[in-house]
């Protein structure tokens, strides 16, 4: 029958393929998930920890990313946790909301400027991927 991660992450966009096989392989209970597993597993890669230390003028912009975040994990990842079974419409307009909160914070600081471009671009790649993986159910 093959891998269900393998399978899986080939019916994704290509763009995303090899980062949904580093981020499903990566987790131990990929191993003996069925897809929407996986798509949890997935929706629970986006709660990254975000822990920083950065110059005093940019506080601000971090305190409102701070503010976006917690919508990210509170808001987008908890709907996504609950609808992706039952609704997964839902589940990925709330995946695509978090990909674009995470966008916003981005924009928010001056060119050049984000100590957090990478954790953005990181965070995109993620989203792209669980959104693949979650219209697969529609």
């Amino acid at each position: 029958m093959g891998n269900i991660v393998d399978k899986t992450c080939k019916e994704t966009p290509l763009t995303t393929l090899f980062v949904s096989l580093s981020l499903l392989n990566s987790d131990p209970r990929s191993s003996s998930a069925d897809i929407v597993g996986l798509g949890l597993i997935l929706v629970d890669k986006i709660k990254i920890n975000v822990a920083y230390k950065t110059k005093p003028m940019l506080k601000r912009v971090l305190d409102e990313y701070n503010l976006r975040y917690k919508t990210i994990v509170e808001a987008n990842v908890h709907t996504a946790i609950i609808a992706i079974k039952g609704n997964p419409k839902l589940a990925e307009d709330a995946i695509v909301d978090a990909g674009l909160e995470a966008s916003v914070c981005e924009g928010g600081f001056p060119k050049d400027q984000s100590p957090l471009t990478d954790l953005t671009q990181k965070m995109a790649k993620i989203c792209d991927v669980t959104r693949a993986i979650v219209r697969m159910f529609l």
